[in-house]
């Protein structure tokens, strides 16, 4: 977790005669904070920053895995989690191929376990998925998507998978064919940890 200093205190301690120097710190989802001696902290630079869904461009990830504004905006409303992008390519597959849609609608284990095989089949591991299936009339509509996504996940669920990778896709306008199944409005938001 990274934190972020906002105050300090030096203090002396008195049997050593020597300074210490507190922080005061907030965490970066700002939900915690406290005092902390100098001595437990490191700097951000020595460690890997894991860019969240509001922290990183998505200009880069637009691109590459065609990602429409409606899916940025389905992926950011968990705005502490990471966006991954060996996930997406699997999310991507499921809607590119008549085969994996299925994954869409069904509400099995079965549809789990054909998820799961496509990881493995991009030799991408993860130690837990959790796939959130929802349709929407309009896939443009924000609210509407909060809606069906609040519908199917309740709000213990959004707190516990915020910090996990994620990946996400709605079928926009358009879409709808009878041949493949695909209804624009699908929508498939997926959760994993390593």
């Amino acid at each position: 977790m990274t934190w972020y200093t906002n105050a300090h205190e030096k203090l002396v301690d008195v049997a050593t005669g020597k300074y210490l120097i507190y922080y005061h710190v907030n965490s970066a989802d700002g939900q915690h904070g406290g005092w902390i001696w100098r001595g437990y902290l490191k700097s951000a630079a020595s460690t890997p920053v894991t860019l969240t869904t509001t922290t990183m461009n998505w200009a880069t990830a637009a691109k590459s895995a065609g990602l429409q504004s409606a899916d940025i905006k389905l992926m950011k409303l968990f705005p502490h989690a990471a966006y991954d992008a060996d996930l997406m390519a699997v999310v991507n597959q499921v809607f590119a191929s008549t085969e994996n849609q299925p994954i869409l609608t069904e509400e099995t284990s079965t549809a789990n376990d054909d998820f799961n095989q496509l990881l493995t089949v991009n030799h991408t591991d993860y130690s837990a998925v959790y796939l959130v299936r929802f349709n929407v009339n309009n896939p443009n509509s924000l609210a509407e998507v909060k809606q069906a996504v609040n519908a199917n996940l309740d709000a213990n669920g959004q707190a516990d998978l915020q910090r996990w990778h994620i990946a996400g896709k709605i079928a926009p306008i358009g879409t709808a064919t009878q041949a493949s199944g695909l209804k624009a409005g699908s929508g498939l938001l997926v959760f994993a940890t390593k």
